[in-house]
């Protein structure tokens, strides 16, 4: 199951698309990322987990810039990600193969908690 989609393949990429230092990634595991790109604009997404703690990062550009500059991971929880993934749109860019992933792996670190 490929967890990188478009013009993300690696952690390496995220890096060097964000412009940040490969530490910001080490130790981490990427759950899902994906880069699109269309008519000089982009938008990103990646859903990481280090130390113990899940976070997401969302980035997007015009045809001026890149993803420089945008790199913010906020923490989030697994009820959240179930949250996106069952009623808003915040996955929809990740192909149904990663969503279900998604969705699998959350209900079963949601179901871990309890």
């Amino acid at each position: 199951m490929n967890r990188f989609e478009d013009l993300f393949t690696s952690n390496e990429d995220i890096c060097h698309e964000f412009q940040i230092d490969e530490k910001e990634l080490k130790d981490a595991y990427v759950h899902a990322a994906v880069y699109r790109y269309e008519d000089y604009s982009g938008s990103a997404l990646v859903l990481f987990e280090k130390n113990g703690k899940l976070f997401s990062v969302h980035g997007s550009h015009c045809s001026c810039n890149g993803l420089e500059d945008q790199w913010e991971p906020g923490e989030i929880s697994w009820k959240l990600v179930l949250h996106w993934l069952d009623e808003g749109s915040m996955f929809g860019e990740f192909s149904s193969e990663l969503q279900t992933h998604l969705r699998d792996e959350a209900v079963k670190r949601i179901l871990s908690e309890n």
